[in-house]
């Protein structure tokens, strides 16, 4: 008997705290069998008691700072993590960072107008007319970034 009694006022709290997020007036009153009775609206024969400001201190949200905090938090790099990525760059930079500040260099001169002269895949001299400059450099760039010298030598 004393279970029930419990469980239904921990139902009748727990609805309590529900209904109170929506900021209505709750009232608690004890009824004529001793049990504890809650409403959002008072009964007229009860004497009952106006508990919404008590369930407003008891309904802080204190979690969702916590897990803003360590959301953020994780977001940033370790040591290891900024290790790791050095050491990569420095791997990447010495298997092909020759070759990728030769392109960028090519990439650089077609921009600006400068390269006359472009050779196919053999090392032969490839006819670009001047319309299609643009679709050359295009093609560089697409390439450059294909073989990862963007990574170490963004382009502007």
């Amino acid at each position: 008997m004393l279970e029930t009694v419990i469980r239904k006022t921990a139902l009748a709290l727990c609805c309590v705290l529900v209904c109170s997020l929506s900021s209505a007036e709750v009232y608690k009153w004890v009824d004529e069998n001793g049990k504890l009775q809650f409403s959002d609206k008072a009964p007229p024969e009860k004497n009952a008691e106006n508990i919404e400001k008590e369930l407003q201190k008891t309904n802080v949200d204190t979690a969702s700072a916590k897990i803003t905090s360590s959301a953020a938090s994780s977001l940033e790099k370790t040591e290891d993590e900024k290790n790791l990525e050095e050491k990569k760059r420095q791997q990447l930079e010495s298997a092909i960072g020759e070759s990728c500040r030769e392109m960028k260099a090519d990439i650089e001169s077609i921009a600006r107008g400068e390269r006359g002269i472009f050779l196919d895949k053999d090392g032969k001299e490839e006819l670009v007319l001047e319309r299609d400059r643009g679709l050359k450099l295009e093609e560089w760039k697409t390439n450059y970034r294909k073989y990862g010298c963007a990574k170490l030598y963004p382009l502007e």
